[in-house]
This record gives structure tokens, sequence and C-alpha cells, in this order.
């Protein structure tokens, strides 16, 4: 949404660690990521006045076993969601209409931060990682951390 008086509207507050962030493709919903929460959240989105409403559970960490927290999203063609699992070695493509678990990429670092679709046809997977919370024996053992790595032929392609 344009502001044309350049004006700041808050839309809700509370959030301990925002992260990701992601529409879906007919900009009907809005996804969000708060760490703390290990779980990502969907609202309804009013692309003409930027109103936002009707929080739900899309997908739940702990209910669904995955190991780590919810950080940087994307969003690819079929509409699933890609999250990067700080702490969790891994990125994962989840369902945000039934809460289910698709598919997991592993990752060689424990911290992966984001992720985004890019290449000619945004068939590739980018995935950043850093090198935060890191013991020195972890730096040793996971010596990519703080990379940025390319996902190749997983067969979907992202979104601009």
């Amino acid at each position: 949404m344009e502001y044309k008086d350049k004006s700041v509207v808050k839309r809700w507050g509370k959030i301990d660690l925002s992260n990701g962030l992601a529409w879906s493709l007919h900009k009907k919903k809005f996804y969000f990521v708060d760490s703390i929460k290990y779980r990502i959240d969907s609202y309804d989105y009013d692309d003409a006045t930027g109103d936002i409403s009707n929080e739900k559970v899309a997908f739940c960490f702990k209910a669904n076993n995955v190991e780590g927290a919810a950080d940087g999203m994307t969003i690819d063609q079929e509409g699933m969601l890609w999250v990067a699992c700080f702490g969790g070695y891994q990125v994962i493509r989840v369902d945000p209409n039934t809460g289910k678990l698709l598919q997991q990429v592993a990752i060689p670092s424990p911290n992966v931060t984001s992720v985004i679709f890019g290449g000619p046809n945004y068939e590739d997977l980018f995935v950043t990682t850093g090198t935060m919370q890191m013991t020195n024996e972890q730096l040793e053992k996971y010596p990519h951390s703080g990379c940025i790595f390319r996902v190749t032929g997983l067969g979907i392609k992202g979104t601009p």
C-alpha cells in the first residue's frame, strides 16, 4: 500500500522476533513468522487498505516435530511456503492451507537464516546461513556456516 502522505501505520504489536513475511499468490493472505512462537501465522489481508485480520496458525514447528525456529520465508508458484529453520540445519516446504510438512532440504549449517527463489526461471533456491551463537567446535564441524547456498533440481518454481 502506498501512503501518499508518507505516513507509517501500526498494524499490530507485541512481536518478539519478527522474521519471515510472505503474501499468498492472490494477495488475500499474509504469512508471518515470529520466531519465538515456533510457528507461521496466517492472516486475511486486504490489499486495498493494508488491513490484516483473522490470525490463524498456518504451521506449527512443535506439532510437526521440526527442529529449529522459523526464520526467513518465501513462497513458490504453487502457494507453498519455504521456511529457513534457524538451529534446524534445514529448509522446509509447508502447505499453509493444511499445516502439513511437505519437504525438508538439509543444509550443512545449523543456523539457516533465510530463503529466496532466483535464477533465470526462479527454479533455484538460495539459502543464507549465519554463525551467530555458534561455538568454536560447531564452527569447525560446520565450516560452511555463514555461507549462501544455491539449491537446484527441486522441480519447483518460486515467485519474483
